[in-house]
């Protein structure tokens, strides 16, 4: 490893195994115009475009720790609750106070849980829905879907669904790979 020197606000060396090109400053930003102020309304806006893109994140990891606490399944309000690693579906109708999600409506059956892949593998058992449209959604961080569970994919109820094709246990019969919009890892 080469320690390189660089120039940073507390000049302190920098430990990398790549060295810099020899001309890197050029390519870097000159950094802020110390002649320019920020107004107040440049700063809201800034604000507001940080918090636009980063809500998600942050909703989807605070659900996730949410589901870390509980050990077994709960209400937490007028929905369910599941610890980490396991769905649990709703069995009633939506209540009017309901607000997590955006839309609600008495005709479909919704559940909810948070997955947290680096603790154990998992596997999704879908039961028969017989000709009922059906559908799972799993989503990242960003709330981007990145699996096809469903009937619009083709999929088949009354299977499992092998999360990270692990070899499943002897009691799953006939896994299905998930078929992934995210390449895998």
């Amino acid at each position: 490893m080469k320690t390189q020197k660089q120039p940073t606000a507390s000049a302190a060396p920098v430990t990398s195994d790549v060295a810099p090109s020899p001309i890197w400053s050029l390519a870097m930003p000159p950094g802020p115009d110390r002649r320019v102020k920020i107004t107040k309304e440049y700063a809201k806006h800034v604000a507001r475009d940080a918090f636009f893109w980063a809500w998600p994140l942050i909703n989807i990891y605070n659900k996730r720790r949410f589901a870390e606490k509980f050990k077994e399944f709960a209400y937490a309000g007028p929905v369910p609750a599941a610890p980490l690693n396991r769905i649990v579906m709703l069995t009633d109708y939506i209540v009017p106070d309901e607000r997590n999600v955006a839309c609600p409506n008495q005709d479909v059956v919704y559940g909810i849980g948070s997955l947290g892949l680096e603790k154990s593998p998992v596997v999704i058992q879908v039961p028969d829905f017989g000709h009922r449209f059906w559908v799972y959604q799993a989503v990242d961080l960003r709330s981007d879907g990145f699996v096809q569970i469903g009937k619009m994919y083709g999929s088949t109820p009354s299977r499992s669904f092998n999360w990270l094709r692990f070899t499943a246990p002897k009691f799953i019969t006939s896994p299905q790979p998930l078929r992934c919009n995210h390449r895998q890892r």
